[in-house]
């Protein structure tokens, strides 16, 4: 399931954003991992994955990626260099911070159900 804190992500962003997310390799690292990619669109993105500590319903780990879609201006003004994003982006640790987050921004999980594990806003 995807949520949105901002309008404007296009139905061909939201799709690229999942299938990135869905093909990372997760499962070898027990820390959080990073994503760095770029739209079709020509806007970067980064992404943050970390390993929830409870399973969904099913028994399976489930992970919250926190992702944020940058303005191509931004991105080169950090020197085309996506460490920068990741040092300046606050991204979400916890499914709590995820909802503090979308309470904040008045909107609730909306888009596709995926499976049971929340997910947090993708950043547009």
């Amino acid at each position: 399931m995807l949520c949105y804190t901002q309008p404007g992500l296009s139905a061909v962003a939201a799709r690229e954003i999942e299938k990135h997310l869905l093909s990372f390799p997760v499962e070898s690292a027990p820390g959080a991992k990073q994503a760095c990619f770029v739209l079709p669109d020509g806007r970067p993105v980064a992404s943050n994955m970390v390993r929830l500590p409870e399973p969904d319903r099913y028994g399976r780990v489930c992970y919250l990626a926190h992702t944020a879609v940058v303005p191509r201006a931004v991105f080169d003004s950090a020197g085309m260099d996506p460490f920068g994003l990741f040092n300046a982006i606050p991204f979400l640790a916890s499914v709590r911070e995820a909802v503090a987050c979308l309470n904040r921004h008045g909107e609730h999980p909306t888009g596709r159900a995926g499976n049971a594990c929340p997910a947090p806003p993708v950043m547009a």
